[in-house]
């Protein structure tokens, strides 16, 4: 399955939801990545570069759970988790 990448991040947009368009199963939108306080594992805070993602899903290819697998993975790839 494809899935298709919008991003306005570059535009400054920090998070949005992107319309998807017959016949892609899915889209992820991509906000703008920037310093935002986070808890390290320790519990320190630290600034550290995040970017907001979201997806969605034509729930006639997918559903709920498949969508919250493919962004657990991403993230996973992207914080080298996995």
């Amino acid at each position: 399955v494809s899935v298709a990448l919008s991003s306005l991040g570059g535009m400054g947009v920090g998070r949005f939801n992107a319309l998807l368009f017959p016949p892609q199963p899915a889209i992820m939108s991509a906000g703008t990545i920037r310093r935002r306080p986070a808890v390290t594992g320790d519990g320190g805070l630290v600034a550290a570069l995040t970017c907001e993602v979201g997806l969605t899903v034509d729930h006639r290819v997918a559903d709920g759970a498949d969508g919250a697998r493919f962004l657990d993975t991403f993230a996973g790839l992207v914080e080298g988790r996995l």
